[in-house]
């Protein structure tokens, strides 16, 4: 009968302990009271320590040998790399013959026969075929400009086949 008596009493004990930890841990400020400055601090703000404190120029050394580099050289950043294909100028439309123009009368116009073979395609200057702007169209043939690239399209010679004038 003696020792579940003194369990109980041993638990009871343990019991009561954590409930005044407890009590204790609530009753404890929340906040932390502001402590004065340590006295170093009034040293810091004082013209000494100012005219103590090295100078920038004292720090260039780190900047031109950073720590962590494994080179200890500074950063230089990489070469802008040159796009080719940006600078290139485009290719022309390939494929395309002049079947005539039209000049005369305030209108100057050209037909245009694309590759395949299919409609032909009537052009005033100003207008774009396949990305390439029509600049002027003339007795030699057709002047094409995309970005700074320029393109001739020449009208096809007399008796080639193809009919460069009206009613031959």
């Amino acid at each position: 009968m003696l020792l579940p008596a003194l369990s109980l009493a041993w638990r009871s004990t343990l019991v009561l302990l954590g409930a005044a930890s407890v009590g204790w841990e609530l009753s404890a400020p929340t906040t932390l009271p502001l402590a004065a400055p340590p006295p170093h601090a009034a040293i810091a703000g004082s013209a000494s320590a100012v005219a103590a404190a090295p100078a920038h120029a004292a720090y260039s050394a780190i900047g031109r040998h950073p720590l962590f580099s494994p080179t200890r050289q500074p950063w230089v950043p990489p070469p802008a790399a040159v796009d080719s294909a940006r600078h290139a100028p485009p290719a022309p439309p390939a494929g395309f013959v002049v079947i005539g123009t039209v000049v005369g009368g305030g209108i100057r116009r050209a037909i245009v026969r694309p590759p395949n073979g299919d409609t032909t395609i009537l052009l005033a200057e100003g207008q774009q075929l396949q990305g390439w702007t029509l600049r002027r169209i003339g007795p030699e043939g057709l002047r094409f400009e995309r970005a700074a690239a320029t393109w001739q399209l020449r009208l096809s010679p007399p008796g080639s086949g193809h009919v460069t004038q009206a009613g031959r």
